[in-house]
Protein backbone atom coordinates (compact mmCIF):
# COMPACT_ATOMS: atom_id res chain seq x y z
CA UNK A 1 0.00 0.00 0.00
CA UNK A 2 0.83 3.57 -0.60
CA UNK A 3 1.74 6.00 2.16
CA UNK A 4 -1.30 8.40 2.62
CA UNK A 5 1.14 10.94 4.07
CA UNK A 6 3.88 10.83 1.68
CA UNK A 7 1.38 11.25 -1.19
CA UNK A 8 0.88 14.54 0.35
CA UNK A 9 4.66 16.04 0.78
CA UNK A 10 5.02 15.13 -2.99
CA UNK A 11 1.90 16.77 -4.40
CA UNK A 12 3.09 20.09 -2.25
CA UNK A 13 4.36 22.87 -4.11
CA UNK A 14 6.91 25.70 -2.23
CA UNK A 15 5.82 27.85 0.36
CA UNK A 16 5.84 31.40 0.37
CA UNK A 17 8.93 31.65 2.67
CA UNK A 18 11.14 29.19 0.06
CA UNK A 19 9.84 31.42 -3.21
CA UNK A 20 11.58 34.39 -1.17
CA UNK A 21 14.78 32.36 -0.23
CA UNK A 22 14.98 31.43 -3.80
CA UNK A 23 13.97 34.81 -4.85
CA UNK A 24 16.26 36.63 -2.39
CA UNK A 25 19.13 34.24 -3.82
CA UNK A 26 18.67 35.08 -7.30
CA UNK A 27 18.98 39.19 -6.48
CA UNK A 28 21.92 38.58 -4.88
CA UNK A 29 22.94 37.17 -7.65
CA UNK A 30 22.17 39.30 -9.92
CA UNK A 31 23.33 42.02 -7.88
CA UNK A 32 26.98 40.69 -7.55
CA UNK A 33 26.97 39.72 -11.48
CA UNK A 34 25.73 43.04 -12.93
CA UNK A 35 28.84 44.97 -11.77
CA UNK A 36 30.73 42.84 -13.80
CA UNK A 37 28.84 43.19 -16.84
CA UNK A 38 29.00 46.51 -16.48
CA UNK A 39 32.92 46.67 -16.23
CA UNK A 40 32.87 44.24 -19.31
CA UNK A 41 30.76 46.53 -21.65
CA UNK A 42 33.17 49.67 -20.12
CA UNK A 43 36.09 47.42 -20.77
CA UNK A 44 34.77 47.00 -24.73
CA UNK A 45 33.75 50.76 -24.95
CA UNK A 46 37.46 51.37 -23.71
CA UNK A 47 38.87 49.17 -26.23
CA UNK A 48 37.08 50.77 -28.78
CA UNK A 49 37.91 54.06 -27.55
CA UNK A 50 41.24 53.38 -28.17
CA UNK A 51 40.74 51.65 -31.61
CA UNK A 52 39.23 55.23 -32.71
CA UNK A 53 42.22 57.19 -31.74
CA UNK A 54 44.49 54.45 -32.94
CA UNK A 55 42.79 55.01 -36.97
CA UNK A 56 42.89 58.75 -36.25
CA UNK A 57 46.53 58.73 -35.25
CA UNK A 58 47.52 56.52 -38.73
CA UNK A 59 45.57 59.47 -40.30
CA UNK A 60 47.42 61.79 -39.56
CA UNK A 61 50.84 59.79 -39.96
CA UNK A 62 49.38 59.17 -43.48
CA UNK A 63 48.66 62.80 -44.15
CA UNK A 64 52.28 63.45 -42.47
CA UNK A 65 53.65 61.03 -45.28
CA UNK A 66 52.15 62.63 -47.60
CA UNK A 67 52.40 66.37 -46.83
CA UNK A 68 55.05 66.36 -44.46
CA UNK A 69 54.15 68.17 -41.80
CA UNK A 70 50.68 67.50 -39.86
CA UNK A 71 47.49 68.97 -40.09
CA UNK A 72 47.62 72.63 -39.34
CA UNK A 73 45.34 73.47 -36.18
CA UNK A 74 43.59 75.73 -37.74
CA UNK A 75 43.40 79.31 -39.68
CA UNK A 76 41.58 82.26 -39.83
CA UNK A 77 39.60 82.74 -42.96
CA UNK A 78 37.09 85.08 -44.43
CA UNK A 79 33.57 84.27 -44.68
CA UNK A 80 31.49 85.74 -48.08
CA UNK A 81 28.64 86.50 -46.29
CA UNK A 82 28.07 89.04 -43.27
CA UNK A 83 30.55 91.35 -44.21
CA UNK A 84 33.64 89.49 -44.60
CA UNK A 85 33.90 88.06 -40.85
CA UNK A 86 36.93 86.38 -39.80
CA UNK A 87 36.79 83.34 -38.34
CA UNK A 88 38.29 79.98 -37.32
CA UNK A 89 38.56 77.99 -40.28
CA UNK A 90 38.75 74.05 -40.95
CA UNK A 91 40.00 71.81 -37.87
CA UNK A 92 42.36 68.82 -38.10
CA UNK A 93 40.33 66.29 -38.87
CA UNK A 94 38.89 67.74 -42.27
CA UNK A 95 42.19 67.05 -43.60
CA UNK A 96 42.90 63.50 -42.92
CA UNK A 97 39.24 62.43 -44.29
CA UNK A 98 40.66 60.68 -47.12
CA UNK A 99 42.97 58.37 -44.42
CA UNK A 100 39.30 57.39 -42.62
CA UNK A 101 37.16 56.19 -45.09
CA UNK A 102 35.62 60.27 -45.82
CA UNK A 103 37.39 60.70 -49.37
CA UNK A 104 33.62 61.50 -50.51
CA UNK A 105 33.18 64.05 -48.28
CA UNK A 106 36.48 65.77 -48.91
CA UNK A 107 35.56 65.51 -52.62
CA UNK A 108 32.25 67.64 -51.55
CA UNK A 109 34.30 70.12 -49.12
CA UNK A 110 34.93 73.71 -50.87
CA UNK A 111 38.23 75.18 -49.38
CA UNK A 112 37.76 78.15 -51.00
CA UNK A 113 34.72 78.76 -48.64
CA UNK A 114 34.56 78.77 -45.00
CA UNK A 115 33.94 75.83 -43.34
CA UNK A 116 30.71 76.94 -41.72
CA UNK A 117 28.63 78.17 -44.81
CA UNK A 118 26.34 76.33 -46.73
CA UNK A 119 28.79 75.32 -49.57
CA UNK A 120 29.71 72.62 -47.17
CA UNK A 121 26.67 71.26 -45.63
CA UNK A 122 27.30 67.99 -46.92
CA UNK A 123 30.96 68.08 -44.92
CA UNK A 124 29.69 69.67 -41.54
CA UNK A 125 26.44 67.42 -41.47
CA UNK A 126 28.23 64.03 -41.86
CA UNK A 127 29.23 62.24 -38.68
CA UNK A 128 31.91 59.81 -38.83
CA UNK A 129 32.21 56.67 -36.07
CA UNK A 130 35.60 56.95 -35.62
CA UNK A 131 35.18 60.76 -33.92
CA UNK A 132 32.61 59.20 -31.16
CA UNK A 133 33.79 57.19 -28.68
CA UNK A 134 31.42 54.77 -27.32
CA UNK A 135 31.47 56.08 -23.50
CA UNK A 136 30.03 59.23 -24.82
CA UNK A 137 26.62 58.25 -26.70
CA UNK A 138 25.66 61.62 -26.78
CA UNK A 139 28.43 62.81 -29.21
CA UNK A 140 27.03 60.95 -31.69
CA UNK A 141 23.98 62.63 -31.46
CA UNK A 142 23.91 65.74 -34.34
CA UNK A 143 22.81 69.32 -33.13
CA UNK A 144 20.08 70.45 -34.83
CA UNK A 145 20.58 74.24 -36.25
CA UNK A 146 18.44 76.37 -38.31
CA UNK A 147 21.37 79.27 -38.50
CA UNK A 148 24.63 78.27 -39.65
CA UNK A 149 27.59 77.42 -36.98
CA UNK A 150 28.02 80.31 -35.11
CA UNK A 151 26.56 82.58 -38.10
CA UNK A 152 30.42 83.61 -38.75
CA UNK A 153 29.55 86.65 -36.53
CA UNK A 154 26.92 88.75 -36.22
CA UNK A 155 25.41 87.25 -39.24
CA UNK A 156 21.76 86.14 -38.49
CA UNK A 157 22.02 83.30 -40.90
CA UNK A 158 22.96 82.38 -44.73
CA UNK A 159 22.95 85.10 -47.01
CA UNK A 160 20.61 88.36 -46.66
CA UNK A 161 20.06 86.65 -43.69
CA UNK A 162 17.62 83.63 -44.34
CA UNK A 163 17.87 80.58 -42.24
CA UNK A 164 17.93 77.10 -43.39
CA UNK A 165 15.16 74.83 -43.67
CA UNK A 166 15.08 71.95 -43.13
CA UNK A 167 17.75 72.11 -39.92
CA UNK A 168 21.04 71.26 -40.75
CA UNK A 169 22.59 68.11 -38.38
CA UNK A 170 25.58 69.40 -37.30
CA UNK A 171 27.94 66.35 -36.05
CA UNK A 172 29.95 66.24 -32.90
CA UNK A 173 33.54 64.48 -32.25
CA UNK A 174 34.86 63.03 -28.94
CA UNK A 175 38.31 63.75 -29.57
CA UNK A 176 40.65 66.72 -30.16
CA UNK A 177 44.52 67.47 -31.14
CA UNK A 178 46.78 68.55 -27.90
CA UNK A 179 47.25 72.47 -28.45
CA UNK A 180 49.45 72.47 -25.91
CA UNK A 181 49.58 74.04 -22.58
CA UNK A 182 47.60 77.40 -23.66
CA UNK A 183 45.64 78.15 -26.91
CA UNK A 184 47.29 81.27 -28.97
CA UNK A 185 45.03 83.38 -31.29
CA UNK A 186 47.22 84.95 -34.24
CA UNK A 187 45.32 86.17 -36.93
CA UNK A 188 46.63 87.10 -40.54
CA UNK A 189 49.15 87.07 -42.26
CA UNK A 190 47.86 83.31 -42.36
CA UNK A 191 44.18 84.77 -43.22
CA UNK A 192 42.65 82.94 -45.95
CA UNK A 193 41.96 84.51 -48.15
CA UNK A 194 44.90 87.16 -47.03
CA UNK A 195 43.53 90.58 -45.52
CA UNK A 196 46.17 93.06 -44.99
CA UNK A 197 44.42 95.49 -42.98
CA UNK A 198 43.32 92.49 -40.63
CA UNK A 199 47.49 91.80 -40.43
CA UNK A 200 47.97 90.44 -36.46
CA UNK A 201 51.44 92.50 -35.96
CA UNK A 202 52.00 90.22 -32.78
CA UNK A 203 51.86 87.17 -35.48
CA UNK A 204 54.77 85.62 -35.07
CA UNK A 205 55.41 86.30 -31.13
CA UNK A 206 52.17 84.37 -30.56
CA UNK A 207 52.49 81.83 -33.42
CA UNK A 208 56.26 80.70 -31.81
CA UNK A 209 53.50 80.27 -28.20
CA UNK A 210 52.01 77.58 -29.71
CA UNK A 211 53.81 74.49 -27.73
CA UNK A 212 51.58 71.80 -28.58
CA UNK A 213 51.20 69.56 -31.93
CA UNK A 214 48.10 71.74 -32.96
CA UNK A 215 47.28 75.47 -32.67
CA UNK A 216 46.30 78.28 -34.78
CA UNK A 217 49.12 78.74 -37.22
CA UNK A 218 50.51 75.02 -36.55
CA UNK A 219 53.07 73.25 -39.02
CA UNK A 220 54.19 70.48 -36.94
CA UNK A 221 56.26 67.68 -37.93
CA UNK A 222 57.92 65.02 -36.56
CA UNK A 223 61.52 66.95 -36.64
CA UNK A 224 59.75 69.31 -34.81
CA UNK A 225 58.89 66.80 -31.97
CA UNK A 226 62.58 66.98 -30.05
CA UNK A 227 61.01 65.71 -26.82
CA UNK A 228 60.11 62.80 -28.61
CA UNK A 229 57.28 61.14 -30.14
CA UNK A 230 56.38 58.64 -27.93
CA UNK A 231 56.62 62.07 -24.98
CA UNK A 232 54.33 63.65 -26.14
CA UNK A 233 50.76 63.54 -26.75
CA UNK A 234 49.40 64.29 -29.82
CA UNK A 235 45.26 63.65 -29.69
CA UNK A 236 42.93 63.03 -26.64
CA UNK A 237 39.64 62.66 -25.48
CA UNK A 238 37.15 65.49 -24.87
CA UNK A 239 33.85 64.49 -23.07
CA UNK A 240 31.16 65.82 -24.72
CA UNK A 241 28.17 64.69 -22.08
CA UNK A 242 29.80 66.55 -19.44
CA UNK A 243 29.55 70.05 -21.27
CA UNK A 244 28.52 72.67 -19.10
CA UNK A 245 26.17 74.67 -18.99
CA UNK A 246 23.87 72.34 -21.41
CA UNK A 247 23.80 75.14 -23.90
CA UNK A 248 27.29 75.08 -24.64
CA UNK A 249 26.40 72.00 -26.29
CA UNK A 250 24.83 73.74 -29.17
CA UNK A 251 28.12 75.73 -29.41
CA UNK A 252 31.04 73.63 -28.62
CA UNK A 253 32.70 70.16 -30.08
CA UNK A 254 31.73 70.00 -34.02
CA UNK A 255 34.43 67.81 -35.30
CA UNK A 256 34.62 69.89 -38.59
CA UNK A 257 35.51 73.43 -37.05
CA UNK A 258 39.05 74.81 -36.06
CA UNK A 259 37.87 76.51 -33.05
CA UNK A 260 40.00 75.41 -29.74
CA UNK A 261 37.03 73.68 -27.66
CA UNK A 262 35.53 72.58 -31.26
CA UNK A 263 38.18 70.28 -32.49
CA UNK A 264 41.31 70.50 -29.96
CA UNK A 265 42.13 70.12 -26.15
CA UNK A 266 45.16 70.70 -24.07
CA UNK A 267 46.59 70.77 -20.54
CA UNK A 268 45.41 74.10 -19.16
CA UNK A 269 43.26 72.14 -17.34
CA UNK A 270 43.98 68.85 -15.60
CA UNK A 271 42.39 65.56 -16.88
CA UNK A 272 38.69 65.13 -16.35
CA UNK A 273 38.56 68.89 -14.67
CA UNK A 274 34.37 68.57 -14.98
CA UNK A 275 35.49 66.26 -11.14
CA UNK A 276 37.54 68.75 -9.61
CA UNK A 277 36.78 72.40 -10.66
CA UNK A 278 34.17 74.97 -9.81
CA UNK A 279 31.23 75.06 -12.27
CA UNK A 280 29.86 77.86 -10.11
CA UNK A 281 32.38 80.09 -11.74
CA UNK A 282 30.79 79.13 -15.19
CA UNK A 283 27.35 80.24 -13.84
CA UNK A 284 28.76 83.60 -12.10
CA UNK A 285 30.50 84.07 -15.69
CA UNK A 286 28.98 87.33 -17.69
CA UNK A 287 30.69 84.88 -20.67
CA UNK A 288 28.58 82.16 -19.39
CA UNK A 289 30.19 79.00 -21.52
CA UNK A 290 33.08 81.15 -22.91
CA UNK A 291 34.69 81.67 -19.52
CA UNK A 292 38.43 81.92 -19.01
CA UNK A 293 39.78 80.61 -22.65
CA UNK A 294 39.48 83.33 -24.79
CA UNK A 295 37.21 81.87 -27.95
CA UNK A 296 37.87 78.64 -26.44
CA UNK A 297 35.07 77.79 -24.08
CA UNK A 298 35.92 76.20 -20.72
CA UNK A 299 37.15 73.74 -18.50
CA UNK A 300 34.10 71.31 -19.64
CA UNK A 301 34.73 71.76 -23.21
CA UNK A 302 38.18 72.58 -23.70
CA UNK A 303 40.27 69.77 -20.96
CA UNK A 304 40.93 66.33 -21.82
CA UNK A 305 38.54 63.92 -20.14
CA UNK A 306 35.92 61.01 -20.58
CA UNK A 307 33.80 58.68 -19.23
CA UNK A 308 35.96 55.89 -18.46
CA UNK A 309 36.88 55.55 -14.60
CA UNK A 310 39.85 57.61 -13.16
CA UNK A 311 40.98 59.37 -16.49
CA UNK A 312 40.85 59.09 -20.79
CA UNK A 313 42.91 57.78 -23.34
CA UNK A 314 45.45 59.86 -25.26
CA UNK A 315 47.54 59.08 -28.33
CA UNK A 316 51.21 59.99 -28.63
CA UNK A 317 52.91 61.47 -31.44
CA UNK A 318 54.45 58.15 -32.65
CA UNK A 319 50.56 56.88 -32.72
CA UNK A 320 50.87 54.63 -29.01
CA UNK A 321 47.62 55.10 -26.99
CA UNK A 322 47.60 55.37 -23.54
CA UNK A 323 45.39 55.76 -20.83
CA UNK A 324 45.92 58.95 -18.66
CA UNK A 325 45.06 59.00 -14.81
CA UNK A 326 43.27 61.98 -13.65
CA UNK A 327 46.03 62.10 -11.11
CA UNK A 328 48.73 62.77 -13.13
CA UNK A 329 50.30 66.32 -11.75
CA UNK A 330 49.07 69.32 -13.24
CA UNK A 331 49.35 73.05 -12.28
CA UNK A 332 47.17 74.51 -9.90
CA UNK A 333 44.20 76.09 -10.81
CA UNK A 334 42.41 79.10 -8.83
CA UNK A 335 39.14 78.21 -8.31
CA UNK A 336 37.83 81.37 -8.65
CA UNK A 337 39.23 82.47 -11.70
CA UNK A 338 39.03 79.62 -13.43
CA UNK A 339 42.92 80.38 -14.33
CA UNK A 340 46.50 78.71 -13.88
CA UNK A 341 47.90 80.34 -10.59
CA UNK A 342 50.52 82.79 -12.09
CA UNK A 343 49.29 83.10 -15.77
CA UNK A 344 47.77 85.95 -17.48
CA UNK A 345 46.42 86.53 -20.80
CA UNK A 346 46.75 89.88 -22.98
CA UNK A 347 44.87 90.34 -26.09
CA UNK A 348 48.60 91.46 -27.99
CA UNK A 349 51.32 89.51 -26.27
CA UNK A 350 48.99 86.10 -25.55
CA UNK A 351 49.48 83.77 -22.53
CA UNK A 352 51.70 84.17 -19.72
CA UNK A 353 52.14 80.95 -18.17
CA UNK A 354 53.33 79.17 -15.33
CA UNK A 355 56.77 78.16 -15.17
CA UNK A 356 56.02 75.35 -13.01
CA UNK A 357 54.46 72.53 -14.64
CA UNK A 358 52.80 69.02 -14.30
CA UNK A 359 53.72 66.17 -16.09
CA UNK A 360 50.48 66.90 -17.86
CA UNK A 361 51.58 70.21 -19.44
CA UNK A 362 55.35 68.58 -20.21
CA UNK A 363 53.44 66.03 -21.75
CA UNK A 364 51.69 67.94 -23.96
CA UNK A 365 54.77 70.34 -25.11
CA UNK A 366 56.50 69.08 -28.23
CA UNK A 367 59.91 70.64 -27.37
CA UNK A 368 60.31 71.40 -23.66
CA UNK A 369 62.79 69.35 -23.15
CA UNK A 370 61.07 67.81 -20.11
CA UNK A 371 63.04 64.63 -18.94
CA UNK A 372 59.93 62.30 -17.90
CA UNK A 373 59.51 58.22 -16.75
CA UNK A 374 56.59 56.23 -17.81
CA UNK A 375 55.76 55.75 -14.09
CA UNK A 376 55.19 59.33 -13.80
CA UNK A 377 51.36 59.31 -15.66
Amino acid sequence: MSNPSRRSRAGRGFTLIELLVVIAIIAVLIALLLPAVQAAREAARRIQCTNNLKQISLAMHNYHDANLVFPSGTYYMRGQFCGGIIKQGPSIFIGVLPFIEGSNIINAYNYQVHVYEYFNTTAITTGFGALWCPSDPEAATPFQSTIPRNQLGSCSGMGGGVTVSPAWNLQHTSYGGSAGTAPVFPTGPASYPPQPTLADPNYATKVAQGNGMFYFGSQSSIANVTDGTSNTIALGEVNYSKIYPQVAKSVWRFWYSGAYSDSMTGSFYPVNAWKSLNKGAIDASANGSDLVVPGGGNFTTFAIGSNHPGGANVAFADGSVHFLKETVSSWQIDQTTMMPIGSSFSATAGWSIPTLQGTFQSLTTRAGGEVLSADSY
